[in-house]
């Protein structure tokens, strides 16, 4: 069953979560550009959200993965064990987040590693 991962617009939010019965120790953080970063990506976007994870007995580490609408941002590390996660943006915009968006127009949804392939089809998403 999809998991909702609760989050809000804080800019550093560390908690603990269990992902396929993987006890992670996370953490989701607000970077926010210099002047030469926005001039080079444009589109008024001041920062972004990255998301770190060490799993407790320490087999897992994952730092500085940019939190992104649009693709299944877990994919690249399937290796793992776990499932997908996917980042919403719930007005339907499929914009990423700016700092005050995080869990209030836009949703983390975790997908177990067995429903992906399903959840990925029934979305219209494939690779």
């Amino acid at each position: 069953m999809t998991q909702a991962i609760r989050v809000s617009n804080y800019p550093d939010q560390p908690f603990r979560i269990t992902l396929e019965g993987i006890a992670l120790i996370a953490r989701i953080w607000w970077s926010q550009f210099d002047d030469i970063t926005k001039a080079l990506v444009g589109d008024d976007i001041d920062g972004q959200w990255y998301w770190d994870m060490v799993s407790t007995d320490g087999a897992i580490e994952l730092y500085g993965m940019a939190l992104v609408t649009g693709c299944d941002m877990f994919e690249p590390y399937a290796f793992t064990g776990l499932g997908g996660l996917w980042l919403l943006d719930d007005e339907g915009k499929s914009r990423d987040p700016g700092l005050a968006d995080l869990g209030v127009t836009h949703s983390l949804l975790y997908v177990p590693a067995a429903e992906r392939t399903e959840f990925n089809r029934a979305i219209g998403w494939a690779r």
